[in-house]
């Protein structure tokens, strides 16, 4: 089959083209930088400590977005227990790791036990202010990584950030 030579330089043209890889989430900077501290996490775009809800330790505000509390929210028991459980997955090699491309939110599920985490808490009763009162302890199957990028003031200005993190009891995270 013979080619024309406007599409064999339309091929060529194509080819030389800078082509745009994804990263896996974890390797993002914005997202390691986001995933240090709730306040980092709130300075980098967070959703108003979305990530910091899924603590036993919450520190207030709570999330505006839907008149966040913590009922029913399953929870790391510390920022401490969640950072080594992020930071265990980032360096983890044997599993294949989310992409971050341009925008949109894709997640991490991952096994409890492989990054470590073989406790987490469900709040069964919230106070006024959205903080639990009262906890029930259970074994995770899961850890989910949830990762956000939306372009525009609103949003995070199109930089990725760790948007919410959390111990789960059901294999798909739900």
């Amino acid at each position: 089959m013979r080619m024309s030579r406007s599409t064999l330089l339309a091929l060529l043209a194509l080819s030389a083209a800078p082509q745009i890889h994804a990263a896996a989430c974890t390797a993002n900077a914005n997202v390691q930088t986001s995933a240090k501290s709730d306040a980092d996490n709130r300075a980098a775009g967070g959703k108003g400590g979305h990530v910091g809800l899924h603590m036993k330790n919450a520190a207030l505000p709570l999330p505006p977005s839907g008149a966040q509390s913590q009922i029913d929210k399953s929870v790391f028991e510390n920022w401490a227990a969640f950072k080594q459980s992020f930071d265990k997955w980032s360096k983890d090699t044997t599993k294949p790791h989310v992409n971050c491309g341009t925008s949109g939110g894709p997640k991490d599920i991952v096994d409890a036990g492989l990054v470590g985490v073989t406790q987490g808490w469900k709040c069964t009763k919230a106070g006024d202010n959205g903080l639990c009162e009262t906890w029930q302890k259970f074994t995770p199957v899961k850890v989910c990584f949830w990762y956000y990028n939306a372009p525009g003031s609103g949003g995070t200005a199109g930089k990725w950030l760790l948007n919410t993190a959390y111990p789960s009891l059901n294999a798909d995270c739900s």
